[in-house]
């Protein structure tokens, strides 16, 4: 490996280090808010912390990847099958963190605990949905 391309990947880490900050304030300040409409209460510090504590399995599967990336490791097909169940497990791992953190944040039931994680965790995926249908509409018909 040549020090172009480790420097390169570390750019790269540092940019996507400082947009995560943004996203993660960003996602407070959305989490708050549906926690508000769905439970009644709401703080945006407790909530950043929780958020942050929460993506530590994603943070890590990060690291492996790059690990990996790094020493060649991730260009066979048994690996990359791997790694997507470890982003599946990682992604599970976060939201239990999420709504369990949300239970003893709160003070609130279960069941509402798992309903402010889950809508909180599929609210991205329901935003691009509607956006790419809309993009698609506009631009193909």
């Amino acid at each position: 490996f040549s020090i172009g391309y480790i420097v390169s990947l570390i750019i790269k880490t540092g940019i996507n280090a400082a947009l995560s900050v943004i996203a993660f304030l960003v996602a407070a300040l959305v989490y708050t808010l549906i926690s508000k409409l769905i439970i009644g209460k709401g703080q945006v510090l407790q909530l950043f912390k929780l958020i942050a504590f929460s993506l530590l399995p994603a943070i890590i599967l990060m690291f492996v990847l790059f690990l990996f990336k790094v020493i060649g490791f991730l260009n066979t097909n048994s690996v990359k099958g791997f790694m997507d169940f470890l982003a599946l497990f990682a992604g599970l791992w976060s939201a239990i963190i999420m709504a369990g953190g949300i239970k003893k944040l709160y003070a609130v039931t279960t069941e509402r605990a798992v309903l402010v994680a889950a809508v909180c965790f599929l609210l991205p995926f329901v935003l691009i949905l509607v956006f790419g249908l809309i993009f698609l509409g506009y631009f193909f018909f």
